[in-house]
């Protein structure tokens, strides 16, 4: 009896996901219309949320106007069942949340519970991180959470310039992070998540193009993409 009643509850639990499912590529389709039609009024829903599970951030970037203290807001942290609240309201219809804004969302403590409260909603989450925290034992969760796509933001092709740019974080420590990371997923034989490492060109000190190609070289068959982005 006990089996036959779980059993009904999940087979109840795959046809509430199949239906979100078909509820999200249905509200995508209407979006892609509205777009291509041009409409200013629209009847469709939002597909795409940024989420900001945390404005605390470990660095003081120059280029982040949190991490240079520009940003007069009261810091803190999503409470979790506010997180869930969010997720159930916007489920039916949203098909990927990024979890960023100004600040690092691998500081929230349950930071793993939300990407996987999330993705059992069939709601792909995307990860924008300066990846100083992804240290092994994070590596391993971070692989097994669930998380669709993470962009590691790594600015600077040499200690200098990224330390610069990145201030209190150690070049060292945070490219073995990343490196561990892409190292552990090929290892799994696992596509996801989608791996992207974000250069963002400063101007802060020339580069030789035998060092940039020698830094790249480090990621040849880990990570899925590279942008490299020069400030105008």
């Amino acid at each position: 009896m006990a089996q036959l009643l779980i059993s009904g509850l999940e087979d109840g639990y795959r046809s509430l996901l199949i239906m979100n499912k078909l509820n999200i590529i249905k509200n995508n389709i209407i979006s892609l219309k509205n777009y291509y039609s041009k409409k200013i009024s629209l009847d469709n829903k939002p597909t795409y949320f940024w989420l900001e599970p945390t404005n605390h951030c470990n660095l003081r970037c120059i280029m982040c106007p949190n991490g240079a203290g520009k940003i007069e807001i009261e810091k803190g942290y999503m409470g979790y069942p506010f997180y869930k609240k969010i997720i159930d309201e916007i489920s039916e219809y949203a098909s990927t949340i990024t979890m960023a804004v100004h600040g690092e969302s691998v500081l929230h403590p349950r930071f793993f519970d939300m990407v996987r409260y999330a993705t059992d909603k069939s709601i792909k989450v995307l990860l924008n991180t300066n990846a100083t925290l992804i240290d092994k034992k994070r590596a391993e969760l971070m692989l097994d959470s669930g998380v669709a796509s993470i962009s590691f933001a790594f600015d600077g092709f040499d200690k200098f310039v990224y330390e610069k740019a990145r201030v209190g974080a150690t070049y060292e420590e945070t490219l073995e992070n990343i490196l561990y990371f892409l190292k552990l997923k090929k290892e799994a034989n696992k596509k996801l998540p989608y791996t992207v490492l974000s250069v963002l060109m400063l101007g802060l000190n020339d580069y030789h193009e035998e060092g940039k190609g020698a830094f790249l070289k480090q990621f040849d068959g880990l990570i899925d993409e590279i942008r490299i982005r020069e400030v105008s």
